[in-house]
C-alpha cells in the first residue's frame, strides 16, 4: 500500500508538470511555432490554411517579431502566388509602419519595390522602384539583403530601357559581393543589358557565367535558354539557317488542321486553336481548359495562365470570365469579333477585333478603359517592356506601340533587305527581338524600339523535309524555338 501511494504521488507530480511546461512558453515561442507551421503549410501548397496561421500570428501575438515575419510571408504569397500586388503592398506597409526595426523591414522595402516592377513599365514608376530599393540600402546598410536590393534596382533600370546605368550597377554587385547567392541572377541581368546595348557576344559570356555550380536550376535553365537565342541569331554564319527543322512527333500533336493560333505558356505548355476548339499539345493538359463556345484566339494573362478569347469573352480556368464590353461606345457594344489579346504588366488587356473600333484597352476586372490605339490589327504581341507589336495584314506592316498606345516605330511592307508578302503572325522572344511570320518565311528584327532593323531571315528550301509554305500561326518558347502551324500538311512543326 505504501508503494502504491508513492506511485500515485509521482503520477500526480508528472501531470502537474505538463501544464506548467506549457505555461512556461513565452508568446514569442508560441508565435514562432505557429509561424513555422504556416511556413510548412505554404511549402506544401496548402495556401488557405497557411494564410490562416499567419493571420492568427498577427492577431494573437502582434507585439512579437514573428508577427512581422507573418506579414512578410503573406506579402510574398500575394505577390508571387496569388498575383495580387495590392494585397502584397498592404502587408509591406504594415511591416514598415509597425515593425520598422524588425528583421522583416528590409525585405518589406524590397517587396514594395517588387510590387511596382511587377505591375508597370512606365519609366517614372520604375524610377520610384529604384528609389525604394536604394532607400532600403541607405536605412539598413548591413542587412543581408543589400546585394539583392542592388540587383533589383539594376533590373528596374534595365526594364526602364536604361541599360547603361543597369550595367554599372550589375558590375558593382559582382565587385562588392562576388560570392552572394544573387550573383547568377546578376550575370543574367548583365547579359540581358548587354544584348540590349548591341553587344550579343558579351551578353553570351555573362550568360555562360550564370551557369555556375552555385546557380539554381531555374537560373541555369534560363541562362541556357537565352544563350540559345543569341547563338541562333548572332553566332551562326549568315549563310547557315538560324533554325533547324526537327522532325519530331513526340510532344507535338499528330494533326493540327485550320490552326488560327499557337501559344506556348511560360511553363512550356503548348496549345493551338482552330475552328473546332482549343487543343493542348499534350492531351494530359486538357483538364486546364475552360468551357468554350466559339474560340477566336489564345493569350496568356499576367501570371502566365492560358486565356481563351471566346466570343467576346476572355476565359481562364478557375477564374471569372471577362466580358469585353465597350461601355464607352454609344451604344455599348460587345466585341464578339475579338481575335487577339495581350496582357500588360498591370493586368490591363489590350485587344483587337475584326471591326473599325481600333485596338481597345480593358482593366483586369473587364472595365472598358477606352481606345488604346486607333488602328486595325490582326495579331498582337507584347514583350517584357510592355511594348505591343500590332500586325496589320492589309497594309502588310507592324507598328510598335509603347505602354500608353503611342506609336514608337513602324516596320513597313518593304525594307532595304526584306519584303513582307503575306504576314500572318508576330511574336517576341525573351530579349525583345520581334519575329514576323510570313506564309513561307520568318523575319527577326532587333530590340531597338525606335529603329528596329532586320537581323535574320529564316525559310526552308523547297527540297527540305521541313519546308513550310502556308504557315498560319506560330509561337516561340523561352529558348526561342519556333512552333509553326503549316496548313499545307496540317501539322505544327518545330524549328530549333
Amino acid at each position: 500500500m505504501k508503494t502504491r501511494n508513492i506511485g500515485i504521488r509521482v503520477a500526480t507530480v508528472f501531470v502537474a508538470l505538463v501544464p506548467l511546461a506549457s505555461q512556461s512558453r513565452t508568446p514569442e515561442d508560441l508565435a514562432r511555432a505557429q509561424l513555422e507551421n504556416g511556413r510548412g503549410l505554404l511549402g506544401r501548397g496548402n495556401y488557405e490554411q497557411a494564410l490562416h496561421e499567419f493571420r492568427a500570428v498577427t492577431a494573437q501575438y502582434p507585439e512579437t517579431g514573428s508577427a512581422a515575419d507573418a506579414h512578410l510571408e503573406m506579402g510574398r504569397y500575394y505577390l508571387v502566388v496569388a498575383d495580387d500586388p495590392e494585397a502584397a503592398s498592404k502587408e509591406a506597409d504594415e511591416i514598415l509602419a509597425k515593425y520598422a526595426r524588425s528583421n522583416a523591414a528590409p525585405p518589406a522595402y524590397l517587396l514594395k519595390g517588387q510590387v511596382i516592377v511587377s505591375r508597370t513599365r512606365r519609366r517614372i514608376d520604375l524610377e520610384n522602384a529604384v528609389a525604394t530599393f536604394d532607400r532600403m540600402v541607405t536605412l539598413y546598410p548591413r542587412a543581408a539583403s543589400v546585394p539583392l536590393a542592388r540587383y533589383l534596382a539594376a533590373e528596374a533600370l534595365r526594364l526602364a530601357r536604361d541599360p547603361g546605368q543597369a550595367l554599372k550597377r550589375y558590375r558593382e554587385i559582382v565587385t562588392s559581393w562576388p560570392h552572394d547567392a544573387v550573383i547568377p541572377k546578376v550575370h543574367i541581368g548583365t547579359g540581358m543589358a548587354l544584348a540590349q546595348s548591341d553587344d550579343p557576344l558579351g551578353a553570351m559570356q555573362e550568360l555562360q557565367f550564370a551557369r555556375s555550380e552555385e546557380a539554381s536550376d531555374d537560373d541555369a535553365s534560363l541562362a541556357l535558354a537565352r544563350l540559345s537565342i543569341l547563338h541562333r541569331l548572332f553566332v551562326k554564319p549568315a549563310e547557315v539557317s538560324a533554325f533547324t527543322y526537327t522532325p519530331r512527333e513526340n510532344g507535338l500533336p499528330s494533326r493540327a488542321q485550320d490552326v488560327t493560333n499557337v501559344i506556348i505558356t511560360p511553363r512550356g505548355t503548348g496549345y493551338f486553336a482552330s475552328k473546332s476548339g482549343v487543343f493542348p499539345f499534350d492531351a494530359a493538359a486538357a483538364a486546364g481548359l475552360p468551357a468554350l463556345t466559339r474560340t477566336r484566339g489564345l493569350a496568356v494573362d499576367r501570371a502566365g495562365q492560358l486565356t481563351v478569347i471566346d466570343n467576346g469573352i476572355l476565359k481562364r480556368k478557375n477564374a471569372a470570365p471577362l466580358t469585353l464590353m465597350m461601355t464607352r461606345a454609344m451604344p455599348p457594344k460587345l466585341l464578339e469579333q475579338t481575335i487577339a489579346a495581350v496582357c500588360l504588366r498591370n493586368g490591363d488587356w489590350i485587344v483587337t477585333a475584326n471591326d473599325d473600333y481600333g485596338i481597345q484597352r480593358f482593366a483586369p476586372n473587364g472595365s472598358h478603359l477606352g481606345t488604346f490605339a486607333p488602328r486595325r490589327a490582326a495579331r498582337l504581341a507584347v514583350n517584357e517592356f510592355d511594348e505591343v507589336a500590332a500586325l496589320d495584314r492589309d497594309l502588310k506592316s507592324v507598328t510598335i506601340l509603347d505602354e500608353s498606345g503611342r506609336a514608337a516605330a513602324l516596320i513597313g511592307a518593304r525594307g532595304p533587305d526584306f519584303e513582307f508578302k503575306n504576314p500572318v503572325d508576330v511574336a517576341y522572344d525573351g530579349f525583345g527581338h520581334l519575329y514576323v511570320l510570313d506564309h513561307a518565311s520568318v523575319f527577326v528584327f532587333s530590340t531597338n524600339r525606335a529603329m528596329p532593323r532586320l537581323l535574320r531571315t529564316f525559310s526552308e528550301a523547297e527540297t527540305s523535309a521541313g519546308v513550310f509554305r502556308r504557315a498560319s500561326a506560330f509561337a516561340l518558347d523561352r529558348a526561342g524555338r519556333l512552333f509553326i502551324a503549316d496548313e499545307r500538311v496540317d501539322k505544327i512543326r518545330l524549328y530549333q
